[in-house]
C-alpha cells in the first residue's frame, strides 16, 4: 500500500492489504478481488480470532463482528489515526522479531486535538505478540521499530458497513466474516469508554463502573511462529489481483470484465510530492479496473511518465509522455470490447408515450389476443412485423375504411392487443411493455445495468403460459414454448432462450 499516514519519513511503500469490504471510488462498498480469489485466508484468520475470543463481554457467545481484516507485513507504523473505520478493533502480531510494540493513547479525542499535540508520556505500550488487544483505531497508536519478521492483523469495520447488500454480506459470511448490523456495532462501541482527551482539553472521569479505553488478554505462550509459504510470484499475484475495484451492489458474482462503457481519471500525491495519475476503465457492471499510472518527472513540472499496468492486456503496451496518447489508447479499448454501443444505448432518452395518450385499441377478430401476465423480463425475438402493425391501426378507428392509411398518432398505439393489458401499468412496466413491442429502448440506465449485469445461473425466471401465441410471433413461438417451461436463468438458456429474450 501507498498510505502516506502510516509511513514513516523515506519509506514510500509497505506491504500491507486489506480483505472483505472496502469503500469504493464512488462512495459504494465493495468486496475485494483478493477475498474472492483467495477466500481460505479470511476463513483461516477468522477461525483465529474466534479460537481466541475471551468469554469476556459475551465475546465468545456473539463473536467480534467486523467488516474487513488489515494484514501487515515488516513494517512499523508512525503515529496515526485510522480513516474510514467504525473504531473498535481486534489486533495481534505474529512472527520471530524483537520489538515492535504497539503505543497507544487511550484517552486521546480526535475531536479536541490534532495528532502532532499527543504526548509520549501519554501512551501505553502493548506487546501484540502475547496479547489480543481491543482498541479503538481512531485513537493515535503506531508500531516501535523491531528485528526480525512481523505481521499483524487487524479485525475492524469500515465506516460505511451500513451500504452492504445481502450478497456482500453472505458473500463475507461465507469466508467467516460477520458484518456487524446497527445494533451489534452500538455493542461493539460500548465495549470501550469514550475518551476523555489529554491536557487542557481533559474531561474529568466520570464517577461509576471502571473505564475501558481498552481491552486486552493475554494468548497462549505456546503458538507457532507464522512463516511465509509465498513464493514470488503468488505475491505477484496477489498484488496484481488487489489493483482491480470492485463492482457495486449486486455484481459480486460477476466474471471479470469483458466489455468497457468509459473511462476516469483521477490524481494523487506521492510521499516524495510528486503527482501521479491513474486512469480507470470502467466496465459495463460499475466495476472501475486501474489501466494506467502516470507518475510526475520532477515535483511541480507537470510533465508525466505514463505506463500502462502490467495486470491490464486489453491493448498494446503503452509508454509515453503524453497525454492525448493516454486517452486515445482508453478509447480505442472502449471501442474494442464493444462498450461504446452499450454507452450510447443507456444515454437513449424513452420514446413512444404513455397509454393514455395513445389511440384507444379495439382488438379486431384477427388480432391475437396476449395475456396480460406476461413477464416483463420475456420479449419476442424478432420485433412484430410492421405490416401486421398498420392494419390493426387501421381497425381501432371505428368506422374508417380497413386500407385506410393510419395517421402517426394511430401507428404509435398500433402496437396490437397487448395493448390492451397495458392500461393501469405502472411507469416502469409500461417502459418495458414498450420495449417488447418495438418502441423503445425504453428503460433507464439504471434499469439497462439491472437487467444486463445481474443475472446468475440461479436467477429465478418465469413466463406467461400466453406470452407468444402463433399468430403473433411466428418465427419464434415454438421456441417460447420450449424454453417458457424454465424456472431460472441456466435452464432457459438450456431450452433455447436467447439472451435478448430474457434480458428484454
Amino acid at each position: 500500500t501507498t498510505r502516506q499516514n502510516v509511513m514513516k519519513e523515506g519509506i514510500d511503500f509497505v506491504n500491507s492489504d486489506t480483505l472483505g469490504l472496502l469503500a469504493g471510488y464512488d462512495g459504494t462498498v465493495q468486496v475485494n478481488q483478493s477475498t474472492r480469489h483467495y477466500p481460505a485466508v479470511p476463513h483461516l484468520l477468522t477461525r483465529w480470532l474466534k479460537d481466541h475470543l475471551p468469554d469476556e463481554c459475551g465475546l465468545k457467545e456473539n463473536g467480534f463482528h467486523h467488516t474487513s481484516i488489515n494484514v501487515n507485513r515488516g513494517y512499523a507504523a508512525k503515529l496515526h489515526r485510522d480513516g474510514n473505520n467504525e473504531g473498535p478493533s481486534m489486533i495481534a502480531a505474529f512472527g520471530e522479531f524483537t520489538g515492535g510494540a504497539l503505543n497507544y493513547w487511550p484517552e486521546d479525542d480526535k475531536t479536541k486535538a490534532t495528532i502532532d499535540k499527543l504526548r509520549q508520556e501519554d501512551r501505553k505500550t502493548l506487546d501484540l505478540r502475547r496479547q489480543l488487544l481491543l482498541f479503538d483505531g481512531n485513537r493515535g497508536h503506531s508500531v516501535e521499530d523491531f528485528q526480525g519478521e512481523r505481521y499483524s492483523i487487524v479485525f475492524f469495520s469500515i465506516g460505511k458497513s451500513h451500504k452492504v447488500n445481502e450478497k456482500q454480506r453472505q458473500l463475507l459470511m461465507d469466508v467467516g466474516i460477520r458484518v456487524p448490523d446497527a445494533k451489534s456495532l452500538v455493542d461493539m462501541k460500548k465495549l470501550l469508554s469514550p475518551p476523555l482527551g489529554y491536557g487542557d482539553v481533559a474531561e474529568k472521569a466520570p464517577a461509576g463502573p471502571k473505564r475501558h479505553p481498552l481491552r486486552f488478554w493475554a494468548r497462549p505462550k505456546k503458538e507457532k511462529a507464522v512463516v511465509s509459504g509465498l513464493s514470488k510470484e503468488k505475491m505477484h499475484q496477489a498484488i496484481e489481483a488487489a489493483r482491480c475495484v470492485e463492482p457495486p451492489e449486486d455484481d459480486e458474482d460477476l466474471p471479470g470484465e469483458t466489455s468497457f462503457v468509459s473511462f476516469q481519471m483521477t490524481r494523487k500525491t506521492n510521499t516524495e510530492g510528486l503527482k501521479v495519475v491513474m486512469a480507470f476503465l470502467k466496465g459495463a457492471s460499475g466495476r472501475l479496473m486501474l489501466a494506467i499510472e502516470g507518475v510526475e518527472e520532477k515535483k511541480d513540472s507537470a510533465k508525466f511518465h505514463y505506463q500502462s499496468v502490467p495486470s491490464c492486456t486489453l491493448g498494446k503496451a503503452l509508454d509515453t509522455h503524453r497525454l492525448g496518447e493516454v486517452r486515445k489508447w482508453l478509447q480505442e479499448v472502449v471501442a474494442k470490447t464493444g462498450g461504446a454501443a452499450l454507452a450510447e444505448l443507456k444515454k437513449k432518452k424513452k420514446k413512444g408515450k404513455a397509454a393514455e395518450d395513445q389511440a384507444p385499441a379495439v382488438a379486431s377478430e384477427k388480432s391475437p389476443k396476449v395475456s396480460a401476465k406476461a413477464s416483463a423480463k420475456e420479449s419476442p425475438a424478432k420485433t412484430p412485423e410492421k405490416s401486421t402493425g398498420r392494419k390493426r391501426a387501421a381497425s381501432t378507428t371505428p368506422g374508417a375504411p380497413e386500407d385506410a392509411p393510419s395517421t402517426k398518432k394511430q401507428r404509435r398505439g398500433s402496437s396490437g392487443a397487448k395493448d390492451e393489458a397495458t392500461p393501469g401499468k405502472k411507469p416502469r412496466q409500461e417502459a418495458k411493455a414498450a420495449l417488447a413491442q418495438g418502441r423503445g429502448p425504453s428503460i433507464s440506465k439504471k434499469e439497462a445495468l439491472e437487467q444486463l449485469c445481474c443475472f446468475s445461473e440461479s436467477t429465478s425466471l418465469s413466463y406467461a403460459p400466453d406470452g407468444k401465441t402463433a399468430e403473433s410471433h411466428k418465427g419464434s413461438y415454438e421456441r417460447y414454448q420450449k424454453y417458457a417451461a424454465a424456472n431460472n436463468f441456466k435452464e432457459a438458456l438450456e431450452l433455447g432462450s436467447g439472451p435478448a429474450d430474457i434480458v428484454y
